[in-house]
This record gives structure tokens, sequence and C-alpha cells, in this order.
């Protein structure tokens, strides 16, 4: 009962925020930013020697392959740019801080592109031992992870040597 309360408070909020002519074009703006975001983590890979049958992510081209990674950056870059769920919609300042995210992903797209060793700078490891540490639903804990990992990237860019901390923003 909880879930489908929760599932329709979703639905009020979704026609709410589709309903402002800058809510569509600001969608479409962020899910550009997800294929630069995408286009970035493509050019990487883990070593192979550190591949084994239990790797989930062994790839870039692997994390928004995965549905919950691609809803949470949805969900994440919704929050960042409309404020927390259950308060109005700030609309006013969707612009400043669609520019501030546009921002943190070109920051994170340079820095990829800068990496003397990419697969450090995204830092497979630890993603795919916080992925392996799952427990119960997997789904719902994979979207969170991710949530709050793009949570954390959208915040902190400029200051972030990799993607650990990124990965250990959730428990």
């Amino acid at each position: 009962m909880k879930e489908k309360v929760a599932e329709d408070f979703a639905r009020m909020e979704a026609t709410e925020a589709t309903a402002n002519e800058k809510a569509v074009p600001a969608f479409i703006e962020t899910m550009k930013l997800l294929v630069k975001l995408d286009q970035a983590f493509a050019t990487t890979a883990m070593q192979p020697e550190y591949v084994d049958a239990g790797t989930r992510f062994s790839e870039g081209k692997d994390i928004f392959t995965s549905a919950p990674a691609s809803i949470a950056f949805s969900a994440a870059a919704a929050q960042f740019l409309l404020g927390m769920p259950g308060y109005p919609f700030d609309f006013e300042n969707l612009e400043a801080k669609l520019g501030t995210l546009r921002s943190s992903i070109e920051i994170i797209t340079k820095k990829i592109t800068d990496a003397p060793d990419k697969a450090d700078f995204i830092d497979y490891l630890t993603l795919n031992q916080k992925v392996s540490a799952r427990s119960g639903r997997i789904g719902e804990y994979e979207r969170e992870l991710f949530f709050r990992a793009f949570e954390h990237m959208f915040e902190h860019a400029s200051n972030l040597e990799s993607l650990t901390p990124c990965w250990s923003a959730y428990k």
C-alpha cells in the first residue's frame, strides 16, 4: 500500500512539473547531459586482469546500460534542478541550476578525458564492490547507490580527483 501511495504521489508531482513550459526543455537538456557523460564513460575500461565472472561493470558503456544508473541520473538531475520531492518546484532558478549541472558534467567529462588512467578515475573496483554488496531488493539498492553517486557528482564535480567519493556516497 505504501508503495502505491508513493507511486501516485510521484505521478502527481511529475504531472505538475511537466505542466511548466520550462520543464520539457530542461528534461531534453538533462538527457543530452546523460549522453555526454555516457560517451565519456564509454572511453574507459577496467584492466582485463581485474575482470572476473562477478564483475558487473568492466567498461564505461556498462554503466548507463544499467537501468538503475540511467533512472538514478535522471532522478538526481531532476532533484538538483527542481528541488526535493514534496516541496514546491523551483522553476525560477531552473536556468541557473541547469547551467551548474551542465558545468558539472563538463568538468567530469574533461577529467575523464584528461585522466592518465581513466579506469582509475572511474574506480571500477569500488563501484563493483558497492554493487556486489547489495542485499534484498537489488533494483532499489542500485537506484539509490547511483542516485547518491550522481547527486554527489553534481555537487562536488570540481573537487573530485576520482569517482570514488561518488560510489561511496551511499552506505
